[in-house]
């Protein structure tokens, strides 16, 4: 079940259990009272935070009380590093603030990966029956002294498999796992990840 709710704003007649309800108790996003309407129900109420926040396995959507193209017209400005360009997403279009985020963020991972996927240096530390750059000496002094196979080796490998592809990539699974995008964005997100 998802919770629906707006900034600032306060849903009642909620079943939780307690878990739940002490989780939400220890959060600062949200304030949760018994609700005076109906006897064993909650009311839950969101504060100045908007997003998605699972607690206790309870997914709950908070909307912004302004609509979301102001919304990024205000963190642009208070975040001076951040550009957000205007034909990343509908931003006038849609009131829910994370399809918006996932088309922009969507849009600045396609220009980044225009040129190709990103390659690098990654230093490995492995066990070969080679030797493949150079032999840890330090990791083969505990080893018996027989015939010491596999050799402990350090070597640097040329890969896409560096930190800055592990975010993009991580980044885009945990947006297509809130399961609120658009058909749209998740036919768009299957192609670079």
């Amino acid at each position: 079940m998802t919770i629906e709710l707006r900034e600032w704003g306060t849903t009642g007649d909620l079943e939780l259990d307690a878990d739940t309800v002490r989780a939400l108790a220890r959060t600062k996003q949200f304030e949760i009272a018994p609700d005076r309407e109906v006897s064993g129900r909650w009311r839950l109420s969101a504060t100045r935070y908007v997003g998605v926040a699972a607690v206790n396995g309870q997914v709950i959507r908070v909307a912004p009380k302004i609509p979301v193209h102001r919304l990024f017209e205000l963190l642009t400005h208070t975040m001076q590093l951040v550009e957000w360009r205007h034909d990343a997403a509908d931003w006038e279009g849609s009131d829910d603030l994370v399809p918006v985020i996932a088309a922009s963020f969507l849009d600045h991972a396609e220009r980044a990966l225009r040129g190709g996927i990103l390659q690098g240096y990654v230093t490995v530390s492995d066990d070969l029956y080679s030797v493949r750059g150079q032999i840890d000496f330090g990791r083969l002094s505990g080893r018996a002294r027989e015939l010491p196979l596999p050799i402990a080796v350090n070597y640097d490998d040329y890969t896409t498999d560096v930190i800055e592809n592990q975010l993009l990539a991580g980044a885009g699974r945990v947006l297509l796992r809130l399961g609120t995008l658009t058909p749209a964005l998740t036919n768009r997100w299957s192609s670079p990840w």
